[in-house]
């Protein structure tokens, strides 16, 4: 049963400007160290991060968690390509106890990058009984 979805599209140009102009002070806020171990091997690193950025906003959008105490903890959001084309999410600490709150199971997304800007839809799908979030 579906619990919520999202999308988000990143601009790829202002992506790069602030991996540009402010390196690891945005990466390390943003992203996980898998991500930025991903995207800096991918073969466009600022169409990379811009797809993992559009990811997450698009999960955090999914997860339709209402009352949240502060900046979202980016971090915790964690999407990776596992195969080519097929990207996971892995939710960690708070994201992942409120999610669990929440209800949620599984969290699936997708990402298409082409030009000047990266796509994702996320979709979040209720937890089976006993079963923790992924």
């Amino acid at each position: 049963m579906l619990h919520g979805a999202g999308i988000d599209v990143a601009d790829v140009a202002r992506i790069a400007r602030l991996v540009e102009r402010r390196g690891p002070a945005f990466t390390t806020r943003w992203f996980a160290a898998a991500e930025i171990a991903q995207c800096e091997r991918a073969a466009v690193t600022t169409a990379a991060f811009a797809g993992v950025y559009a990811a997450k906003e698009a999960v955090w959008k999914a997860l339709a968690i209402r009352a949240w105490p502060g900046p979202v903890p980016w971090r915790w959001i964690c999407v990776t390509e596992s195969a080519p084309g097929r990207w996971s999410v892995r939710l960690g600490g708070p994201v992942a106890d409120a999610a669990q709150a929440a209800g949620v199971g599984e969290v699936r997304v997708h990402i298409a990058q082409g030009g000047a800007v990266a796509t994702a839809v996320a979709l979040a799908t209720r937890a089976v009984s006993g079963a923790p979030p992924a």
